[in-house]
């Protein structure tokens, strides 16, 4: 267990320093505020941070076992992989369908399939959390979305 921690702890450390090194690109500041790589560079300074934490307990010994149940039951994993489909669908049909209708085919999916919810219930959440969170975004915030071949 011990060389596991260590391995995890170099590959956050890796991670942390090619997201810092690409985040130094982007400005860290702008006439207005923060610019484009101030969150990702602080983010994976304090990633790389924990990494070297880790890193540095894992070293001395102090390395705590999982539990023996770490493992997910067979239905966990159908849920684990229904997310991960439901995320990997999501982003190939964004730019297709746009962000309504993705979204909308996202938290149609993902709640019938891992909640035990009302029909109502499911359908108000899926359209409030598409075609309302578009709506704040594109109204209020001014922040462009994809709209898809369909234009909605």
């Amino acid at each position: 267990m011990k060389r596991a921690h260590q391995v995890t702890a170099v590959v956050c450390i890796v991670f942390a320093a090619f997201v810092m090194r690409r985040s130094l690109a982007l400005r860290l500041h702008t006439p207005l505020g923060p610019g484009p790589g101030y969150f990702p560079f602080w983010l994976s300074a304090v990633f790389g941070g924990l990494g070297l934490i880790m890193l540095v307990q894992a070293t001395s010994g102090r390395v705590e076992t999982g539990p023996a149940d770490l493992l997910p039951t067979p239905a966990g994993s159908r849920r684990i992989a229904a997310i991960l489909g439901a995320l990997v669908g999501a982003v190939v049909l964004m730019n297709p369908l746009g962000f309504r209708l993705t979204s909308l085919a996202f938290y149609l999916f993902l709640l019938t399939t891992l909640s035990r919810t009302r029909w109502v219930v499911t359908l108000l959440v899926a359209v409030a959390g598409s075609f309302g969170v578009y709506h704040v975004f594109a109204s209020f915030l001014r922040i462009t979305l994809p709209v898809g071949l369909l234009g909605i």
